[in-house]
């Protein structure tokens, strides 16, 4: 971990660990004794994510050595929201801490949270069900088209009798993305690179042009937004 996260992580007090450990392995108290953080190195889309750790070692109940594990994202909320995302950590946070979505329907649910630490202003950390062990990408195709029918049943039911939320809904975020991204100036160094091998072959059967129209397009589309409710 970088020094940021271990200082972040060496504040934390015994206390919350165990109660973070009596969560995951659900008993009413738990005794860390060897604990060890993972940084999981990828990259974060949004600037206020500071780092996800997954903290995994034992802990003793009743005597009894047992192994505990989850994942934690550490947010930091102080920082600005540049670029219009669609997922505000922010409300994030709220989800967890109300249990929205958290029965689970079609086939989808949020990671299981366990604790929600806030060790100082403006710094959160969600303790959440650790997936590392998860079946990851690339999926076959079957497994594609049971996450497509999945995703499109819970957007259907969101839709046709959407949850009472106790945050509201951002606007406009596609418009400040775009605007964030700087769309037509990312165009113009494709077009620079035109002669590089990896952007020959990537554009090969449709041509670099297609990449300008398709930006054009979209900016038309977020800009028709506007006049929608």
């Amino acid at each position: 971990m970088d020094e940021r996260l271990s200082t972040i992580f060496g504040a934390i007090t015994k206390g919350e660990l165990a109660t973070v450990a009596a969560a995951v392995l659900g008993v009413p108290e738990a005794s860390p004794d060897r604990l060890e953080f993972t940084e999981i190195r990828k990259p974060h889309a949004d600037p206020r994510t500071i780092g996800i750790v997954r903290v995994h070692g034992t802990a003793r109940v009743d005597g009894e050595v047992r192994s505990w594990s989850c994942v934690t994202k550490l947010i930091d909320m102080l920082v600005l929201n540049t670029l219009g995302t669609s997922v505000d950590p922010r409300n994030e946070v709220l989800v967890y801490e109300k249990g929205y979505f958290a029965t689970g329907t079609n086939g989808l649910r949020p990671a299981r949270c366990y604790h929600i630490g806030r060790p100082r202003e403006g710094l959160t950390i969600l303790w959440l069900e650790d997936l590392t062990e998860a079946e990851a990408p690339p999926f076959g195709f079957d497994q594609l088209a049971e996450m497509a029918r999945h995703l499109g049943s819970w957007n259907a039911r969101t839709a046709a009798a959407p949850p009472r939320l106790d945050f509201a809904l951002g606007n406009d975020f596609h418009l400040k993305s775009a605007a964030g991204f700087d769309f037509p100036r990312l165009i113009q160094q494709l077009h620079a690179l035109g002669e590089q091998r990896m952007v020959r072959e990537m554009y090969a059967r449709q041509g670099l042009a297609i990449a300008g129209e398709y930006v054009s397009a979209y900016l038309r589309l977020a800009e028709r937004s506007r006049t929608l409710p």
